[in-house]
């Protein structure tokens, strides 16, 4: 019997500008953003604690320290062509893929920036 392996838990990173390319105009300035600090990138989004983008864009099982900039993530988090690369090497056929930094959108307390934010995404 031929085995197909499904991974039903796979994440990825969105793109940086998501948000601020395509949410509707009146909300562009309160718009979620990643933001380059000396430190780091980090994922702002309202009033909530910017997250540190390297949680998001380097696999856990890695040895290496968390990215600092976006760029230097794992490209499969974001780019179509490297993903299916990704999953060639680990031999997975299929995913279900889950968001990471739009999780951060249900806790937005302004209903129409969340909605806005969810059809931007959409």
């Amino acid at each position: 019997m031929d085995r197909r392996t499904v991974s039903a838990d796979s994440h990825i990173i969105e793109p940086p500008d998501l948000w601020v390319k395509r949410i509707d105009a009146r909300y562009r300035d309160r718009a979620p953003r990643i933001v380059s600090e000396p430190g780091g990138d980090v994922f702002i989004c309202e009033d909530r604690k910017p997250d540190r983008i390297g949680t998001f864009v380097t696999p856990f099982f890695r040895k290496e320290p968390f990215a600092q900039r976006f760029e230097e993530g794992q490209r499969g988090g974001w780019d179509p062509d490297a993903r299916i690369d990704d999953m060639t090497v680990d031999g997975i056929e299929a995913e279900v893929l889950y968001p990471n930094l739009a999780m951060r959108l249900y806790g937005l307390q302004d209903q129409g920036l969340q909605a806005a934010c969810f059809r931007a995404y959409n």
